[in-house]
């Protein structure tokens, strides 16, 4: 076109222009001014006027990922995942490395159950924008859930890297630190996270659990306490409380089960009226009873070696077993488990009243708390009464306190008719025995006596050091200054626990070389570690259960010191179960003769030794099924008085 055949045409466009005509915008143009008119909205809170804005611009310009995320996010705002999904991923097919459209998209896979899929999410958006702060404390949750532990640290220390004044990143970190039983590194993350936050009760809380494990009792209940001034009614620390408690030993029977009382007070009484009573199983019951157990140790926890065999062997003839697992993680023990139980129930995620509805959907008839006071209890759900039977049994050796707990069950060694009652919200029920053991598959064979090879005699104790008390201390001191030529294997105390061990110990006039230190470590070798020991110490007043188990499957006989509370009694008892009174001891003083009786008398070590497995193995395979048929006979037989009462014929 000629210049002079332009000249028209642009003075046109100026009168035009001068008269306040503006060419229309382009689609862009468009959809660029509904998204930031929609933003607006969304900053004043207004989010129905910002999604209708937002719909405007996906309209105007379908292909503009920026439109689809905004459009995404007020839908999940609005409550609208499954579209909000859509429009996310609308967004990945323009942009595949949209970095908030994969933040989101995690969100939302989380929001239904998927974290696997979440944290594909999570990590895409990672790697495309480190600089996204919150990926990094999401992500780690969901990997966490997932029972990838490593890879979670690996995202927190970049996070903490990049972001190091956020207390939320050190407090994440506590937690896997802490579920990976790396409790020392986990108080340190926590100490971190308090620093920054001074007032981050959950760190404070999960700091005192994490000195409880080792052994730091006084510490422990500072910290604890302190978390609850912040936040008085949170039930789980005041659990936490409680079971830290039983480890000190500094309360008396009476003022324990009052401490335990004050619990229920607090959060089961306001729920009692509401709780219900009127179960129609209780009229209108199946062939079957319908047993349902809560707990969260259905998993690698010491809980499982008593547990599982039980769930192996019920009659499905007479009980329908349903399982409600109350912990985030599931491992190999989990999934093994899963298959043994007829139903099994997710409900880590479920508020408590959600999971007391599914139980009563479930129609259960007794519901057994496997838990107690310890963690990822669910004792609030029994508030509700679920279920018209209700009983604690195995993985707390003490009262609810609860009202609405009916029975628990135990047997006359660790609670002797006529003592033990009065400390119990609960009516006992005593079986033949408490519970039964099923050693792990990984056991090597039984040693021989090291001592007879090495010349040294060696006494250990594998406990958890929360339950090595001043008391013990004392008394293994009083033991190795009687022994010549002996020392003591402790577990659980890596080389950074030395200096703690060697001062109390010391303070007995121990040298350090007497005591050989042993970090926590994989069960084969926690196991093999039973080939250097020659007589394992029992703590007290809280005594081993799943370590003396371990021990008397590995050979190793253990000298047990009798108490006055069902806690205190677990050693003696299991030692008089199996025949062998000569390790189980009244006093403190008869525990320290018996000790450096014992180490003289390498003969009957020995022989004790070779027989013991063998021992543990004829009352195992005797008690297995028998105990199941007990434990069912006695959910029955209580079953059937509560329909009687009921008044069915």
């Amino acid at each position: 076109m000629k210049e002079n055949d332009r000249r028209p045409r642009r003075r046109l466009l100026d009168w035009l222009l001068g008269r306040g005509f503006r060419p229309l915008p382009s689609p862009a143009d468009q959809c660029r001014a509904a998204m930031d008119e929609g933003n607006r909205h969304l900053s004043e809170g207004d989010i129905a006027t910002a999604l209708a804005c937002y719909r405007n611009a996906v309209i105007l310009d379908p292909n503009h990922a920026d439109a689809q995320v905004n459009l995404g996010y007020a839908l999940m705002e609005s409550g609208m995942p499954v579209p909000a999904g859509q429009a996310f991923r609308s967004a990945l097919k323009h942009v595949p490395h949209h970095a908030d459209a994969h933040f989101f998209l995690g969100r939302i896979a989380v929001a239904f159950g998927n974290d696997a899929e979440a944290a594909e999410h999570m990590e895409a958006a990672l790697q495309i924008a480190p600089q996204l702060e919150a990926a990094y404390a999401e992500l780690a949750a969901i990997l966490f859930r997932l029972g990838r532990s490593e890879r979670a640290l690996i995202v927190l220390t970049q996070g903490i890297k990049r972001m190091p004044q956020r207390a939320d990143l050190h407090f994440l970190k506590g937690n896997v630190l802490a579920e990976a039983t790396m409790h020392r590194e986990a108080v340190e993350a926590y100490t971190q996270a308090l620093e920054l936050q001074p007032d981050f009760a959950e760190a404070m809380a999960n700091k005192g659990n994490c000195e409880r494990h080792l052994g730091l009792v006084d510490e422990a209940l500072k910290d604890i306490e302190t978390a609850l001034k912040y936040q008085p009614n949170n039930a789980a620390w005041h659990s936490n409380r409680l079971f830290t408690l039983q480890y000190g030993g500094m309360l008396g029977p009476e003022a324990l089960f009052q401490e335990h009382l004050k619990f229920a007070e607090r959060f089961e009484t306001p729920l009692l009226d509401t709780s219900r009573d009127d179960h129609p199983m209780v009229v209108q019951r199946s062939a079957r009873l319908r047993l349902g157990y809560v707990s969260g140790d259905l998993r690698q926890h010491s809980l499982a070696y008593f547990f599982e065999p039980v769930l192996r062997q019920h009659d499905r003839s007479r009980v329908e077993v349903f399982c409600y697992y109350t912990y985030p993680v599931i491992d190999d023990v989990t999934r093994r488990m899963r298959e043994e139980a007829e139903h099994w129930r997710d409900c880590a995620q479920l508020s408590d009243e959600a999971m007391a509805q599914c139980i009563r959907n479930d129609g259960i008839d007794v519901l057994v708390d496997l838990s107690g006071h310890t963690g990822h209890h669910r004792l609030l759900v029994f508030a509700r009464r679920p279920a018209p039977i209700q009983v604690t049994w195995l993985g707390y050796q003490a009262t609810t306190g609860l009202a609405n707990m009916d029975y628990r069950i135990t047997d006359a060694g660790v609670d002797p008719p006529g003592e033990t009652e009065r400390f119990h919200s609960e009516q006992l029920l005593r079986l033949s025995s408490g519970a039964i053991f099923q050693p792990d598959p990984q056991s090597p064979p039984v040693a021989a006596l090291p001592c007879i090879a090495s010349g040294t005699f060696t006494f250990g104790c594998l406990n958890n050091p929360a339950k090595i008390t001043s008391s013990f201390v004392a008394a293994a001191a009083a033991i190795l200054h009687a022994v010549p030529n002996s020392r003591l294997l402790l577990g659980n105390a890596g080389v950074e626990d030395a200096p703690e061990w060697m001062r109390r110990f010391g303070e007995h006039g121990v040298p350090a070389h007497r005591l050989v230190l042993r970090a926590k470590t994989s069960m084969p070798n926690y196991l093999a570690m039973h080939a250097e020991i020659d007589l394992a110490l029992d703590t007290f007043p809280y005594n081993g259960g799943t370590t003396t188990m371990h021990s008397l499957w590995m050979g190793v006989p253990v000298l047990s010191l009798e108490g006055k509370t069902a806690i205190s009694r677990v050693g003696v008892q299991t030692m008089r179960g199996l025949g062998l009174e000569e390790f189980a001891c009244a006093t403190m003083d008869e525990y320290v003769a018996r000790a450096i009786e014992i180490a003289n008398s390498t003969d009957f070590l020995r022989k004790t030794r070779a027989g013991l497995r063998q021992r543990l193995e004829r009352v195992m395979v005797d008690q297995a099924r028998a105990f199941t048929v007990e434990l069912e006979d006695a959910f029955l037989s209580l079953h059937s008085h509560k329909t009687s009462n009921s008044g069915e014929k």
